[in-house]
């Protein structure tokens, strides 16, 4: 997932971060920001999905990249309003 920076209320095109999503087998999903030029890993922040390992599978959803994660529930992560949103799904459990 990406995410682009704003200048003085402008989006500048730049791409500055990747979002890396991570499934863990506690159920919880890790998600950090990576910065483009540097590598650094920042705004790390984790979100507890369900009782079985978490599983993510890039996907696009509406022409923007997004990443679906299967644990006892499915959950959508996408880019929205320059923020990346985790979503449970309406959805009956998705295997893998």
């Amino acid at each position: 997932l990406h995410s682009s920076t704003q200048e003085n209320g402008k989006s500048s095109g730049v791409v500055p971060a990747i979002t890396l999503c991570i499934g863990l087998e506690n159920g919880v999903l890790v998600r950090t920001q990576v910065d483009a030029n540097t590598g650094e890993l920042k705004d790390t922040r984790t979100q507890f999905l369900g009782s079985t390992p978490v599983k993510c599978f890039r996907l696009v959803v509406l022409e923007q990249p997004a990443v679906i994660a299967l644990s006892s529930r499915p959950w959508l992560c996408y880019p929205y309003q320059n923020e990346v949103q985790v979503t449970p799904l309406s959805h009956d459990p998705l295997s893998y």
